[in-house]
């Protein structure tokens, strides 16, 4: 599953995107989150503030480093949600091959466990790296992973909190 990291800036502050490509956004918008966290404006956050529920409206021509992303609520039309982060326990950076690997297992991991589905399901994942720089200068080792809707590029509604809440079934 892991495709290649795509560079197309360099700099500290950037992530890199792999597989899907994640897109910066440009622009000085804000978001704005509730009392839960949740997105609650449209706007473009940085990528070390994204948390698991954000949903994310990437635009599809933009591909490698990137430092922001463009955020909705999840009400409305995304292309991505995040599911979770993992910090990579490597004090050297590992080289992309091997970071890629590690981030496709680890996401995995992670849509199976958190999560309780598998691309087997049909999910689609991608994920964020940290770029060599951000590794390096930042101490950024976190792996953003998302769940990529790619015959649906206009979803609307939250997955990931839906597959968090669990259900509840009437007893009588």
């Amino acid at each position: 599953n892991g495709g290649g990291t795509y560079t197309a800036t360099s700099g500290s502050n950037t992530r890199s995107a792999s597989m899907t490509a994640l897109a910066a956004c440009s622009g000085s918008g804000s978001s704005a989150r509730d009392a839960s966290g949740a997105v609650t404006k449209a706007g473009t956050w940085s990528v070390f503030d994204l948390r698991r529920g954000d949903c994310l409206k990437p635009d599809p021509d933009v591909a490698g480093e990137v430092a922001e992303v463009a955020l909705v609520p999840c009400a409305q039309a995304h292309a991505q949600e995040v599911f979770a982060t993992v910090a990579h326990p490597a004090d050297a950076f590992p080289g992309v091959a091997s970071l890629g690997q590690w981030a496709d297992a680890q996401c995995v991991g992670e849509l199976q466990t958190a999560l309780h589905v598998s691309p087997d399901d049909g999910y689609d994942i991608s994920y964020l790296l940290p770029s060599f720089d951000s590794w390096n200068k930042r101490k950024d080792k976190t792996v953003t992973c998302v769940l990529v809707f790619p015959n649906e590029p206009s979803h609307a509604g939250g997955v990931v909190t839906k597959l968090l809440t669990p259900t509840t079934t009437a007893k009588g």
